[in-house]
């Protein structure tokens, strides 16, 4: 995200999640990739994120202005 001046990079990180089978929290754990995964140690579900392209006609103008921003920024240096 690009400010005046500086840039800010954030991680988003999953705090507190309940396995959708038995309702207890789950653990992350490598998934042997580059990201984490999560697990419930009670019925064994493996929870994994997954990267999902949006259509365009779901992005706004405003957003995608800065998406060009932004690569234009990392770009230059």
């Amino acid at each position: 995200m690009l400010f005046d001046g500086f840039s800010l990079h954030a991680v988003p990180t999953i705090m507190d999640a309940a396995c959708k089978n038995c309702g207890n929290n789950l653990e992350e754990v490598s998934s042997g990739l580059i990201s984490k995964a999560m697990y419930c140690p009670n019925c064994e579900a493996v929870y994994m994120l997954k990267l999902v392209k949006v259509r365009s006609s779901k992005v706004s103008k405003a957003f995608l202005e800065q998406c060009r921003k932004e690569v234009s920024s990392r770009r230059k240096k």
